[in-house]
């Protein structure tokens, strides 16, 4: 069982081959498909570093609103799509597991327009995340959401219940 940050079925997942991003040859990233604006949780503890609550609906360009999170696994979360000023959380701030961090949205670039989706990537480590925020071309820094650290974390809080 994988733990996502909003419960909907994975559209393209990180090994999905593209061709409309520059530079790159995979999606490196989750777009998590719901069908209206639902609830994006915290799924490992951990601390928001920075919030980008800037765009509407429909820039059609980038990635829209974002929330990036250090989970305390070490591991960087990036959030983008949201909706606009629908986050419950702010920069600093400390976020347990299941924590109400913001809302789906449609800001950035949504193909269809009409499309609900969050696009979720995690980064190694904060020093892969400074990488990436000096220089988006950054490679080798992306790791696959669905077999990553959180999610081992995740298996032993489970077998804990």
């Amino acid at each position: 069982m994988a733990y996502l940050p909003v419960e909907g079925a994975v559209k393209y997942n990180f090994y999905t081959p593209v061709d409309y991003i520059a530079g790159r040859t995979m999606h490196e990233a989750l777009d998590i498909i719901v069908p209206s604006s639902y609830q994006i949780k915290a799924i490992v503890p951990g601390k928001i570093i920075e919030i980008i609550n800037l765009y509407g609906e429909y820039p059609n360009s980038g990635f829209g609103n974002e929330l990036w999170i250090e989970y305390d696994t070490g591991i960087v979360g990036r959030l983008c799509h949201i909706h606009k000023d629908s986050f419950k959380v702010g920069a600093g701030q400390v976020v347990d597991i299941g924590d109400i961090l913001a809302y789906v949205g449609r800001s950035g670039y949504v193909s269809p327009k009409s499309l609900w989706h969050t696009h979720y990537e995690e980064y190694k480590n904060y020093a892969a995340y400074e990488a990436y925020q000096k220089n988006h071309q950054v490679k080798n820094v992306r790791i696959d959401p669905l077999t990553s650290n959180n999610q081992a974390y995740m298996g032993r809080l489970e077998d804990l219940e």
